[in-house]
């Protein structure tokens, strides 16, 4: 019962419910149509008459017409009423708006401001800007205005809402304007806008400056005379007189320019080189309506472009000259060669050199190129007393004479018809002395530009090593004879040795054991004649100085002087000179004092302190810099030093073993080690051949190594199969007796049975074999038709033949037995 009760209860409150909203509805429509004058409100005190004044429907149409949001609200922001502007401004229907509270509609972070702007208006008018959130979701900023209005003792709240969304939009076009045409204005490049006229209507200061007042409402072309440059084909360009000129005409007909270099006169006569790229503007019918021009100075660029330019000419010509110059350590042929080079590179006609003898001023013509044999033949006689050369050996600097005919012996000398005009005297030096004098002559007018006389001076020092290098080499080859007879000399003193090896070959037996030379195995003849030669150097303290490539054992070789020598009692001692940076190289081995420099918080003793009354090895000795090279010379002179940091001088007793992979002869005859170094190291040298040199040596190395890792890995590895022992022969071994012993250690490593197999070799030797194998007869045709085609250019001579092939005679003889080549001529 008590269910059907509530059910008919509930029944009744719906259908009271519909009366109360068709009620609702109907009021809305009259009050919306004018119809009604009043409505009644019942709250809290009661029944309340609000007046809506029907009569005044003139007003209530201004209201609902206007185009600001305007709405009636009670005091705690229940909306009465609402115009149909402020329910498009939120997207919601006013029947939703009206009897909804207005926070509904304020956004979360601006509820405090609207209540705040509520409470101010009920004492008096109130405004400010609120965010509201509109039907769709988005936010909207509003400047709301409200007033209280009595009506009937009852306060009325009244709001206007003003959307300041497009207000925001313009305020926002005008800061882009503004910061437009401040970036306009301030941008480092010359921007220039054009109608489709090719008159000025916009240019920033930059444009300005340029051209030295403002050029608006000028031509483009008149306020820019551009000229293009002249290496370069551009459609925008056109001939005036000379040159090439710019014109924007093909711009205005929609053409597209990027990256174009312009020229242009400033206002203060200094020439500018430009960047110009120029956009054509369209509307939407695709017709012009003007250009944008912007250009930037590249000056400095070009400059520096040039500069570089000129600086990689000089390079290259240097470098042409010292190649030139190092083809050969014959004088003649150097001086011949770079005469000829400096000629084509320069554009000159003639040159002619002189070489001053060592204790006078006395000059001898020594090669020439492009001069009548008048004139050489007097001048292989001497130059004359005015020659400008004499002033060039005083001076030491480059002496241009604009004239040549001046002098009196060419001027007689020259054929009818030829010309010779400028000529530049160049001095050749060789450590800050004049060797030479270099004469260069044009065969009609042109300056020598200063970039001309610097490039002199350089290939004057280039020239002038290489003459010095030529003599020494002549020098060392007198030396290298001399030698030789006083070695057939010294080889009958050789027997009388004899004995006394023996002495020390059963002294090297018991330290073969230890670490001496049972560690280097070999039986090859060159291997058999550097043990000789550690047996008889061991009791001296000369300088050693061991070379090889890298791999060969050159520290074993200083190990074992060391062992048979009187010093093995004391250290042994090896400095790597390649390990260390130039500014820690010399406090490596000279030591160092407290403070001396930022991180020596202690004294350190260096390396020859160390091995004072013993042996230092000093490994890579190439690779040390020019100033501790001086140092060094200074030690293996005196023995003494000081450390770095350091006042006292040191006194020690060590014998010095160096060793290098690179050619210090070379480096020495090109400047970059030097020579008084060089000789002291070079008192004994040792010269260690490559693996692939003494290849009979192998099967006793590889065994050797088998035995030591084998033991060292716990593998009963007994041997190598045929097939390995082989590669191992046929393999040319970069890396010689180290790379050997790594590949067997890794064989080792990987056998899976007693006899090492091919497949357990590395990867990169098995490849480089078999590329070996396929090549093989291809290559032996190559060398076949090399060695018949330099003897045919040779015309059968042997001597020449084998020097352009880069070996010796007897090589060159036992490859054409190999061959079957037989070719007479002369040896």
């Amino acid at each position: 019962m008590r269910a059907e009760e509530r059910a008919r209860q509930l029944l009744f409150e719906m259908k009271d419910l519909r009366s109360r909203l068709r009620e609702a509805e109907e009021t809305l429509r009259a009050i919306r149509s004018g119809e009604v004058d009043a409505l009644v409100v019942s709250g809290p005190q009661g029944d309340q008459v609000f007046t809506l004044k029907g009569a005044d429907h003139t007003y209530r149409t201004l209201i609902e017409e206007m185009k600001e949001g305007a709405i009636t609200l009670m005091a705690d922001g229940t909306i009465l009423y609402g115009n149909k502007r402020f329910a498009e401004m939120l997207k919601t229907p006013l029947e939703k708006v009206i009897g909804s509270s207005i926070h509904r509609f304020v956004t979360s972070e601006a509820k405090l401001m609207g209540r705040a702007l509520l409470k101010k208006a009920i004492k008096g008018p109130s405004e400010g800007e609120l965010t509201l959130s509109v039907g769709d979701g988005t936010l909207i900023p509003v400047y709301v205005t409200l007033n209280t209005v009595q009506l009937d003792d009852v306060s009325i709240l009244c709001m206007v809402a003003t959307d300041l969304t497009q207000q925001r939009r313009t305020e926002e076009i005008v800061a882009s304007e503004r910061l437009a045409r401040s970036i306009f204005d301030q941008a480092g490049e010359i921007i220039v806008v054009c109608d489709e006229n090719g008159q000025i209507i916009r240019a920033n200061k930059m444009a300005c400056q340029l051209c030295g007042q403002n050029p608006m409402l000028q031509p483009f072309d008149t306020m820019f005379p551009l000229r293009v440059d002249s290496e370069k084909e551009y459609p925008c360009a056109k001939k005036e007189g000379d040159g090439k000129g710019f014109s924007l005409s093909r711009v205005l007909r929609k053409d597209f320019i990027k990256g174009m270099e312009v020229c242009f006169t400033g206002k203060d006569g200094q020439l500018l080189s430009l960047l110009l790229s120029a956009t054509p503007l369209l509307d939407r019918q695709n017709e012009i309506l003007g250009c944008v021009l912007t250009m930037a100075d590249i000056t400095d660029r070009k400059q520096a472009e040039e500069a570089l330019e000129r600086r990689n000419r000089e390079l290259s010509s240097l470098h042409a000259i010292a190649s030139t110059a190092g083809r050969s350590l014959e004088l003649e042929q150097v001086l011949g060669d770079t005469l000829k080079t400096v000629l084509d590179l320069m554009g000159l006609k003639a040159g002619w050199i002189f070489l001053k003898e060592d204790q006078s001023d006395k000059l001898t013509l020594l090669s020439h190129l492009g001069l009548p044999s008048g004139f050489v033949q007097e001048e292989s006689e001497g130059p004359l007393a005015e020659c400008l050369a004499f002033d060039v050996l005083q001076r030491k600097e480059t002496l241009i004479a604009e004239n040549i005919l001046e002098c009196p012996r060419l001027s007689r000398s020259l054929p009818e018809g030829e010309t010779l005009a400028c000529h530049a005297s160049v001095p050749l030096l060789s450590k800050d002395e004049v060797v030479g004098v270099m004469n260069l002559a044009s065969e009609s007018y042109r300056p020598f530009s200063a970039e001309d006389l610097n490039l002199l001076t350089a290939i004057g020092h280039q020239v002038g090593v290489a003459i010095e290098n030529a003599r020494l080499f002549e020098d060392t080859r007198q030396k290298s004879s001399e030698l030789q007879e006083a070695y057939g000399r010294l080889r009958s003193l050789f027997e009388d040795l004899k004995a006394e090896r023996e002495k020390t070959r059963s002294l090297r037996k018991a330290l073969e054991d230890k670490f001496g030379l049972g560690n280097i195995v070999g039986k090859n003849s060159k291997m058999q004649a550097i043990y000789e030669l550690i047996e008889d150097i061991s009791q001296s303290d000369s300088t050693v100085l061991i070379q090889g490539e890298s791999g060969t054992g050159k520290e074993l070789i200083a190990r074992a002087t060391h062992l048979l020598s009187p010093r093995k009692e004391r250290p042994f001692v090896v400095a790597n000179c390649s390990a260390y940076a130039e500014t820690l190289l010399e406090s490596e081995l000279f030591g160092h004092e407290k403070g001396a420099f930022t991180g020596a918080i202690r004294k350190k003793k260096g390396r020859f302190e160390l091995a004072d009354g013993g042996t230092i090895f000093l490994d890579e000795i190439g690779e040390i810099p020019p100033s501790t090279q001086l140092l060094l010379l200074r030690v293996l002179q005196e023995k003494r030093f000081e450390r770095v940091g350091g006042e006292d001088t040191i006194k020690v007793d060590v014998r010095v073993i160096a060793a290098t992979n690179r050619n210090l002869a070379e480096q020495m005859m090109e400047g970059r080690f030097r020579e008084d170094l060089y000789y002291r190291l070079n008192v004994i040298p040792i010269t260690i051949p490559p693996l692939r040199d003494r290849r009979d040596d192998i099967p006793l190395l590889v065994k050797h190594f088998l035995e030591l890792h084998a033991a060292a890995n716990s593998k009963a590895v007994r041997g190598f199969s045929e097939g390995v022992m082989q590669i191992f022969l046929d393999y040319d071994w970069p890396g010689n007796v180290r790379e050997l012993q790594n590949v067997v250690e890794y064989a080792v490593i990987l056998a899976k049975g007693e006899v090492i197999e091919k497949i357990d070799l590395p990867h990169n030797l098995r490849e480089a074999i078999s590329r070996t194998e396929v090549d093989l007869s291809s290559l032996k045709d190559t060398e076949r038709n090399l060695i018949l085609r330099v003897l045919q250019e040779t015309e059968g001579n042997k001597y020449h033949a084998a020097k352009r092939l880069g070996i010796t005679r007897s090589t060159l003889y036992g490859k054409m037995r190999k061959h079957g080549i037989v070719v007479p001529g002369k040896d």
